[in-house]
């Protein structure tokens, strides 16, 4: 299992000084009224030092990834103190008359009421000398409380294992900070360090790290690669609204599948501070389009105590094509001590193209590696802590993307005729007559309040998502396979051009109120949502000489054969949510939970004359539904690093509406969709092991799934969406992860899935499109692999990294394979291919500069990941295939500063 989030960030030892009072070793302080919402250890002591003015003296690796509860009210610093640290294996100690040490708890010495009360000198012997020289001239006014630096004799004065332990990874799954280890959700995490280890810039290279998910590039039609499809645990479908969904921060992003033009947008990951994947339906807390599960992305938070700063570099050169180089930087901190912070980044890459465009007729190149792409963001982002209760926090996200042409390289059929002469006998080659461009930017604003009274935090997000993708499509072979019979054909002349533009304008809303008291019997979240979400596209697709050589004149219609302009899909969503944690035993939690929503989907579409639509038609209608999303839930912690769990939950999507046909398809699209819905029951268990050396987290999974929205295609060219057939899906995940020793870690991360139609689907004047048995898309089965090594290096932390993984061939039919489905059969259609992935980084870690020569992909293999041709058919269809691979063999160089 990877990515595991460094609270140290880097910095081996750190010593956190804040102050408390004592007098002769007594806790002597009077009640006073503190405000530490539950977080990261380390940060609820600096605010515990801050709001007491008291001093706590430790080595950063005992608390490194702890999470401290929530503690509110009139408390004396002792009881205070001791509530933080209440199951983190930890406990406090008088060293002074105004100081505190932190220990490891052994047995008989902890008092879990409050902190130890026994004299400073029976346990001075476990405080490293420098932590008390320190401490003794803090408590003198020599040091101010805050963070200081232990030196490296301070380590060694501990005979703990404490270096041979894992970092305890922090995730915010269930909408509060908790350990990953306590959440009874499974989940992958990536923190900002694992990434960079891990060499990941992007969804598609996290995909392929994360049991349970599927990620694929390209579309129909030799359409811009950048299109894209995510499923989770088998549970994915290129019609209605997502089945995943995406975060950034606390709001929603996902695109429905209105029109050819529909995919989502991701977030390049360069200041990300972690990826969050959640398995299974995530209904009730994070409503429609989390039905198979949710990724979402979290930004780092303004500093309002510590600067800090981090910037990147990289070059690279890249087989069979051109080079890679990136620059970026992000930091922040006070403006205000304590009050008022930001946070700001900026970031460049470009990835040289490795697809030729060759003009086939003259042999000659057109464009050599054409399919370059660049990637620009820019974040900033400010938290006004108005008082002890209330904090704000502005932000905007931008980020624009812009590919010069299709990843996508023709691949002629063998044993058909071939009109190129093997002209693309060899991958990285298409004869397009023209480039494909496209460009896809958002800008995301949101505004973030944060309010505590009492036992309770209210948290407002408000955001407005504003994103514009627009590419343009070579359509000369498709115009030509379709109409002219051969994507070779010359007999018209010319070229065709698809232009396709998608438009997303969302505005989100959620309240939630949250109890903070985390050894309350009841822990609980409740909420309102509310979305306006309006998604318009267009598809216009330009061939004059096709018209002419059809017997048309060639400026009929302006010289367009088929126009979609505008589709208009509007979401509206009231939502009201809520879920509780109820301690029924000690050791035994139940969890309930229950979404309610109110949805409206409004859909309009117009088509103006055309060859392929025939007279004008349009259309316009409204759906309306009122889903209910429960969740149960059992978790037994066997112990403080041992949980076991059971869930089931429900998972939902909202329905459609379909546009209306043309006129040569002979019949009407029904005119809406209802949603869909599955329920996932799953077990699992999370594990802390060899003294939290090893981490082993493994789940069992049964969903099933209903009316499940689907396309179906007709001969005419345009397709409608039904709630057709119903599934299932079994599976395991299984993620270890170990530290055999100071210097090596190892994981594995393993997913099987098996998901297939339970029920036939036949459709009037379609046929059959499914029959039960037919497996849904994807690998059967998911293996990665890591092992990270450290060693001494001129004086200075070196280490080798290598990551490996494997999909396997999926050898059962898919619904396209099977001759049975006369409305879906396609002879010889591919299926999904074997893959594997390896990755090499070495680098040397020098204070605050971290230098390493990397190698992705090492060993430049090509699995086809997409591979389709223009018309499929009983017969085999058209004879060119357009196929997508990852990015070749890539070496270079990666600078990071990390302050």
């Amino acid at each position: 299992m990877t990515g595991f989030i460094s609270i140290a960030k880097g910095i081996r030892h750190l010593t956190l000084c804040a102050g408390v009072l004592l007098c002769s070793g007594i806790v002597m302080a009077e009640p006073q009224e503190l405000r530490l919402p539950a977080q990261p250890l380390a940060s609820a002591l600096h605010e515990f030092s801050r709001q007491t003015g008291i001093q706590v003296a430790i080595k950063s690796e005992l608390i490194d990834g702890k999470i401290a509860p929530a503690v509110n009210g009139q408390l004396e610093a002792a009881r205070a103190l001791a509530m933080l640290l209440d199951g983190s294996g930890l406990e406090a100690y008088p060293v002074n008359a105004k100081t505190y040490g932190i220990r490891r708890v052994s047995a008989g010495a902890s008092d879990r009421t409050g902190a130890n009360t026994g004299p400073a000198a029976d346990r001075a012997e476990e405080t490293p000398p420098l932590v008390l020289a320190q401490a003794e001239r803090a408590n003198a006014g020599d040091i101010p409380p805050g963070p200081q630096s232990l030196e490296k004799g301070a380590r060694s004065a501990n005979n703990d294992m404490s270096g041979v332990k894992l970092e305890e990874n922090v995730v915010t799954a269930q909408r509060r900070t908790e350990r990953l280890q306590d959440v009874p959700i499974s989940v992958t995490a990536y923190s900002r360090a694992t990434m960079d280890a891990q060499g990941s810039r992007t969804i598609d290279d996290l995909s392929r790290l994360t049991p349970g998910v599927t990620f694929t590039r390209g579309g129909a039609n030799n359409n811009n690669s950048e299109s894209s499809a995510i499923s989770i645990r088998g549970i994915s479908s290129d019609a209605g609204a997502a089945t995943t969904g995406i975060y950034i921060d606390d709001t929603p992003i996902q695109s429905r599948h209105l029109s050819f033009p529909s995919f989502n947008a991701y977030p390049a990951l360069f200041d990300i501070d972690r990826v969050e994947v959640l398995r299974g339906p995530q209904g009730t807390l994070f409503g429609s389009g989390s039905e198979g599960g949710t990724v979402r992305f979290i930004s780092p938070e303004p500093g309002l105590d510590k600067y800090s700063a981090y910037a990147r570099s990289e070059i690279a050169a890249t087989a069979h094509g051109d080079p890679v180089y990136e620059l970026g930087a992000a930091g922040g901190g006070p403006l205000i001590d304590g009050t008022l912070g930001f946070r700001a980044s900026i970031s460049y890459r470009h990835e040289g193209g490795y697809v030729d465009r060759v003009d086939w007729l003259s042999r000659q190149i057109a464009d050599q590696s054409s399919n370059s792409n660049k990637t620009v963001t820019a974040r900033i982002a400010a938290t006004w802590r108005a008082s002890e209760q209330l904090s704000i926090t502005p932000s905007v996200f931008f980020q624009k993307r812009n590919a010069a042409d299709t990843s996508a390289w023709w691949a002629p059929r063998p044993g058909d005729p071939d009109p190129t002469n093997g002209q693309f006998d060899a991958p990285f080659r298409n004869g397009n007559a023209i480039a494909q461009p496209s460009s896809d930017q958002f800008v995301l604003p949101a505004l973030k309040i944060s309010w505590q009274f009492g036992q309770i935090q209210l948290v407002s997000n408000t955001s407005y998502f504003n994103r514009e993708q627009s590419a343009v499509t070579d359509y000369t072979q498709f115009d030509r396979a379709i109409f002219l019979g051969s994507p070779y054909s010359q007999a018209a002349g010319g070229v065709g051009a698809g232009y396709w533009g998608d438009k997303q304008r969302n505005w989100t809303q959620e309240l939630r109120l949250e109890s903070m008291d985390t050894n309350a019997w009841i822990s609980w979240t409740a909420g309102l949502f509310y979305q306006h979400a309006e998604e318009t596209t267009s598809h216009l697709v330009y061939d004059p000489l096709v018209q002419a050589a059809l017997g048309l004149p060639a400026d009929f219609a302006g010289g367009y054969i088929y126009v979609e302009d505008p589709r208009v899909g509007i979401d509206r969503q009231l939502a009201v949510f809520g879920q509780a944690d109820i301690r029924v035993a000690e050791k035994l939690k139940l969890t309930l939970g229950l979404r309610y929503a109110s949805t409206e989907f409004e859909g309009r579409a117009n088509y103006p004359e055309t060859l392929v639509v025939g007279p004008a038609v349009s259309s316009d209608a409204t759906q309306k539904e009122h889903p209910v999303t429960p969740k149960i839930g059992l978790n037994y912690q066997l112990s403080v690093d041992n949980l076991l769990y059971v869930t089931a939950a429900k998972g939902f999507r909202i329905g459609g509406v379909n546009a209306a046909l043309g006129q040569f398809c002979g019949q009407e699209a029904p005119p809406t969709f209802a949603s869909d819905s599955l329920w996932s029951y799953e077990v699992g268990t999370k594990n802390s092991l060899a003294d939290s050396r090893v981490v082993f987290n493994a789940s069992a999974y049964y969903v099933d799934w209903k009316n499940i929205q689907q396309n179906v295609g007709l001969a005419c060219g345009f397709q409608y969406a039904a709630n057709l057939g119903r599934a299932k899906s079994t599976g395991v995940d299984v993620q270890v992860q170990g530290k055999v020793a100071d210097a090596l870690l190892l994981g594995a991360a393993f997913g099987y899935t098996d998901a297939r139609y339970t029920q036939a689907v036949s459709q009037p004047n379609v046929g059959a499109i499914v029959q039960s048995g037919d497996h849904l898309s994807g690998s059967p089965w998911t293996l990665s692999l890591f092992s990270q090594v450290s060693f001494p290096l001129y004086g200075r932390n070196g280490y080798v990294r290598a990551d490996y993984q494997y999909s396997a061939k999926q050898t059962d039919l898919v619904a396209a394979q099977n001759p049975l489905n006369d409305g879906a059969f396609t002879l010889g259609a591919p299926g999904v291919r074997a893959q594997s992935y390896t990755s090499l980084r070495a680098g040397l870690k020098a204070g605050t500069l971290d230098l390493s020569l990397f190698a992705q992909n090492l060993f430049d293999t090509r699995p086809k990941l997409t591979s389709y041709n223009d018309l499929g058919g009983p017969t085999g269809g058209t004879p060119l295939f357009y196929d997508i691979t990852w990015r070749p063999r890539t070496v270079g160089v990666t600078a990071i500063y990390r302050y």
